[in-house]
């Protein structure tokens, strides 16, 4: 079952530091980063995707014209490989009207990229990120990835 959730919440905050603790140990924001993020009033909506009382996988959406853009998308270590991701992103499409397509950028180095397409989404573009460093203090690669959405 997925639900609105608050930023606030402290298991979506636990989820959601676990999940980002394992990909800190191959890339961490860079100062820029934290900068653009700490001055960005982009409106992102949390939701969680819940077994009974449990929130096993959690989302960020943010709309912009007709394009739902993703970020934090996390799936509990004991619930990956079940469709959980599919179903937050399939859930919370409903919710919001006139979108054509939807956007998530990661990072190629932590393997999310496979992920995506298998989700459905193609790769648009990808360049060395200024945003984002690999732990050896290489420049890591950030990939946008788009979906069409079926109507």
């Amino acid at each position: 079952m997925i639900h609105k959730l608050l930023s606030t919440e402290e298991h979506f905050h636990r989820l959601t530091t676990i999940a980002f603790d394992e990909l800190r140990t191959i890339y961490q924001p860079t100062k820029l980063a934290h900068e653009q993020k700490s001055q960005s009033h982009e409106k992102w909506e949390p939701f969680g995707y819940f077994i009974g009382n449990n929130l096993v996988g959690c989302i960020e959406v943010s709309i912009n014209n007709d394009v739902m853009n993703l970020r934090t998308l996390a799936v509990a270590k004991g619930y990956r490989r079940q469709g959980i991701a599919r179903k937050l992103i399939d859930g919370v499409l409903p919710k919001y009207s006139g979108v054509k397509s939807i956007s998530v950028w990661c990072v190629e180095q932590t393997g999310n990229v496979t992920v995506f397409k298998h989700l459905g989404f193609e790769v648009t573009q990808s360049f060395y990120s200024k945003l984002f460093e690999l732990q050896d203090g290489s420049k890591a690669v950030e990939v946008q990835l788009m979906r069409d959405v079926m109507v």
